[in-house]
């Protein structure tokens, strides 16, 4: 399983649960970081020997499902052995690939920005509802000029931010199997960076360099030692917010949707 300490506690309290309710079944678990993870299940993919249970996410299941590594569920689905009646057809469609179930959803939520709210509010910074990217790179040098600390914009994992900042150009970004506009239609999202840098508000990517991306407990927002290396944000899913929180205490204590980014 991959994920922050929060998650893995959770898994495996889950899979206790279940090994209880399931006399004579065990399962045990093996956890690691995000990035390290994906490189840990390609290699025991290659060497034939995955994990009978896995977690899986969107970038890679239909390509785990193409290299036939998956097991469809639908039969097992159709017989009644695996009750989904209380899922929406809507959520158990982001496990199907080609007509068949490889995976249960184990959750829904929602793309969000974190941040420091105490931090903003001793310093008579606010974040407003519905904010343009206009509105967020103001609040981005505001938050630098006041208190020096600088902007993390999802390095690492930036396909899935570069999304919905296109959407703010009217580009969608997938869709009938090629990406959505031209070359000249990303220029404003390179060029975000460009900025943050020349500005001096954005994380220098050497930062990233140091530290394991995808790793909460890792990340600008929680970690850093100081301004220089610290972030007052991070783009995440709104169901991390607790990890994040645990994670650094004070730190984080808000967090917006970011889908109003736009």
């Amino acid at each position: 399983m991959g994920g922050n300490q929060v998650r893995n506690e959770r898994t495996q309290a889950a899979l206790d649960l279940y090994s209880e309710q399931n006399k004579g079944v065990t399962i045990e678990g093996q956890f690691s970081e995000w990035s390290d993870y994906w490189n840990k299940l390609a290699t025991s993919a290659a060497g034939q020997s995955l994990p009978d249970l896995v977690q899986m996410d969107y970038m890679y299941i239909d390509q785990y499902v193409k290299n036939n590594l998956l097991v469809d569920l639908k039969p097992y689905i159709e017989k009644g052995d695996l009750d989904v009646s209380n899922i929406s057809e809507n959520t158990m469609a982001s496990g199907t690939v080609d007509g068949g179930v490889y995976a249960i959803c184990a959750g829904i939520n929602s793309p969000a920005m974190m941040y420091n709210k105490t931090l903003l509010d001793k310093n008579g910074i606010t974040i407003k509802d519905y904010m343009t990217i206009d509105d967020f790179e103001a609040v981005c040098r505001q938050v630098y000029e006041k208190t020096g600390y600088k902007t993390s914009i999802v390095y690492g994992t930036a396909q899935t931010y570069l999304d919905y900042f296109m959407r703010a150009y009217d580009v969608v970004l997938f869709g009938d199997k090629k990406m959505g506009g031209t070359a000249e239609s990303y220029i404003p999202f390179f060029q975000m960076y460009e900025t943050g840098l020349k500005e001096g508000w954005l994380i220098d990517p050497g930062v990233f360099a140091e530290i394991s991306i995808g790793s909460v407990e890792q990340d600008p927002l929680v970690n850093g030692s100081s301004p220089e290396t610290m972030s007052w944000c991070a783009f995440a899913n709104s169901n991390q917010l607790t990890a994040v929180q645990n994670a650094a205490p004070g730190r984080c204590d808000h967090w917006h949707d970011y889908l109003a980014l736009s």
